[in-house]
């Protein structure tokens, strides 16, 4: 397993990498030049902090199978070497990759309608391919899966960053939609799908991931933080998305997130969305038209 061994004070002579509007907060990252390839090395803040810990265990394992990991899941940005300070494990490299992250990339006025809802859609078929992986003992779940932790590459690539956040095994996740949703998931029926663990976080799972999937294309058709909406407006809601043009089978997506049914992936449903769809989707919008 590829390692590299530094002293605490050679990390001020790294330049410091600071990630395009990234929710990040248990990591630090540097640029690591590596002859003519520039890596990126993250640096966990508190290596005795649970999740912190735990990234590390996973970045390990994907190191150890790492050709099965990247012939079955490519646009996962997968470890190159595990960064030792003092002796210390306290962090991994991985490639840098050049490119617009997901938030970025929705908002830009450069990227046109069809070219951002093929990309919600071919995110959608990653999750929908990766949902029986197992390389044993290991079931595979993105867990903390985000706008901010998803590259656009110039190349038009995905990219899944941050695999330290990928859950291998039964562990609570430090999900950002999670804690976000929380307490809608628990109150209205839905607590048995989303389970928690001993350490009172929620564990990663085919559901986690795609009630994730699912905020990040709410957020933009609603351009707004759709996790917030609370869940007495959501019925409400729902009726005005179908009587503009959305489908009872999109809906329905929506719907399984707080109830008792398994998540179901909305990505084929994407492509009957219309750009006045889109345009009175938004929460402005319904707002407006709503008062």
């Amino acid at each position: 397993m590829n390692s590299i061994f530094l002293k605490k004070e050679q990390l001020s002579t790294f330049e410091r990498f600071k990630p395009d509007n990234s929710a990040t907060s248990e990591g630090i990252f540097y640029f690591y030049e590596l002859g003519k390839e520039r890596l990126l090395m993250k640096i966990m803040k508190n290596i005795y902090n649970y999740y912190s810990s735990q990234g590390l265990k996973t970045i390990q394992i994907l190191m150890e199978y790492k050709s099965i990991f990247a012939e079955i899941v490519p646009e996962l940005v997968l470890p190159e070497s595990l960064v030792y300070i003092d002796q210390y494990l306290v962090g991994y490299l991985s490639k840098y990759i050049e490119g617009l992250n997901l938030k970025s990339y929705l908002t830009n006025p450069n990227v046109n309608f069809k070219q951002k809802i093929e990309v919600l859609q071919r995110i959608g078929f990653i999750l929908e391919r990766i949902k029986d992986l197992q390389i044993f003992p290991y079931h595979f779940h993105f867990g903390d899966f985000h706008e901010d932790n998803i590259i656009i590459t110039m190349d038009d690539e995905i990219k899944i960053i941050d695999s330290n956040g990928v859950s291998l095994f039964e562990k609570g996740i430090n999900s950002k939609y999670l804690k976000l949703c929380g307490n809608n998931l628990l109150y209205f029926g839905s607590e048995n799908k989303y389970n928690i663990g001993p350490d009172g976080e929620y564990l990663a799972s085919r559901n986690t991931d795609l009630l994730c999937y699912m905020m990040i294309v709410m957020n933009y058709l609603t351009q707004s933080n759709f996790s917030k909406l609370p869940f007495y407006k959501l019925s409400h809601y729902l009726e005005y998305l179908k009587s503009i043009g959305f489908s009872q089978d999109f809906l329905s997506c929506i719907g399984k997130l707080y109830k008792p049914e398994y998540n179901e992936n909305p990505y084929l449903y994407l492509g009957n969305i219309t750009e006045d769809m889109l345009e009175n989707a938004k929460m402005s919008v319904y707002i407006k038209k709503c008062n």
